[in-house]
């Protein structure tokens, strides 16, 4: 499960990451606009996923506020060391592969400026209410530190697929 977690992280902190622009500074030290989306969203995904897997337990408030401070640990760490460049060849790969890739047959991505890379094989094809969905293994090196996961995504109606679990 803790797969399931950090690549549910990544992908909402991706979604999020952009660079400061329009003149906006920031003080050497302190957060980024990437980290902070990195660490608000972690926490939500986090604390979510947490609350879930704890459902009936006597423990559920604890495991939740458990979830959200990993959530927030992890989300910050991969938001502040993902560029824009990055998260784009990210999600144009996760897309890609969802959608052309056949089933166990990774498609990489690297970026050679700053050296993170990763890759996304689908593995399994199903549907669920019409729709189609596809169970997916990814990897992620940042910084030289390997991150694996797995989810499940389905096709939208805009064409794009989102991630379900």
């Amino acid at each position: 499960m803790r797969k399931h977690v950090i690549i549910s992280v990544l992908m909402i902190a991706l979604a999020g990451c952009q660079t400061a622009g329009g003149g906006v500074s920031q003080a050497p030290g302190e957060p980024g606009r990437k980290e902070t989306i990195g660490t608000l969203s972690g926490a939500v995904v986090g604390g979510a996923l947490a609350n879930q897997m704890a459902e009936g337990s006597d423990n559920q408030q604890f495991a939740t506020f458990l979830g959200a401070v990993a959530g927030m640990v992890i989300g910050a760490d991969i938001g502040a060391s993902l560029d824009e460049l990055d998260r784009r060849m990210l999600n144009n790969n996760y897309q890609t592969a969802l959608e052309t890739s056949p089933t166990n047959t990774a498609v990489a991505w690297k970026n050679p400026d700053s050296g993170n890379s990763g890759s996304v094989k689908p593995t399994r094809t199903f549907y669920r209410a019409d729709t189609v969905c596809r169970e997916y293994t990814q990897e992620i090196i940042v910084g030289g530190r390997k991150e694996q996961g797995y989810g499940q995504a389905c096709r939208s109606a805009d064409g794009d697929w989102q991630i379900v679990k």
